[in-house]
């Protein structure tokens, strides 16, 4: 019996779990996508770069 249950994780990892990750990936570009269609990223890019750069450059 114990055995057997060693064996099954390796078996479980097959095109199932390939196509579950593949799906993920895309649902999350897609969330991606529409958000940054949303909200154009060049005004949030504008300001984060200089809020990162400034401190730093003044101390």
């Amino acid at each position: 019996m114990n055995s057997r249950s060693r064996k099954t994780p390796s078996r479980r990892f097959g095109p199932k779990q390939i196509s579950l990750l593949i799906g993920v990936i895309v649902l999350a570009l897609l969330v991606v996508t529409v958000l940054a269609m949303l909200e154009p990223p060049e005004k949030p890019a504008e300001k984060f770069v200089p809020t990162l750069i400034g401190p730093g450059l003044g101390d």
